[in-house]
């Protein structure tokens, strides 16, 4: 119980880094998005590129 109350009253809460994990997070986040969105328009480019006609 007296772990919950020191959280409670923001004692021990570090926020050194925040911003910088945050940022890494981003980044790491958005390289998982382009890479998945690159594996499944690869099909559309393709069938551009190389038409079958």
């Amino acid at each position: 119980m007296n772990m919950q109350l020191e959280a409670e009253a923001g004692a021990g809460v570090s926020l050194k880094g925040k911003y910088a994990a945050i940022v890494v997070c981003w980044f790491l986040g958005n390289g998982c998005l382009f890479a998945w969105n690159s594996m499944t328009t690869i099909g559309d480019y393709y069938g551009y590129l190389f038409p079958i006609n």
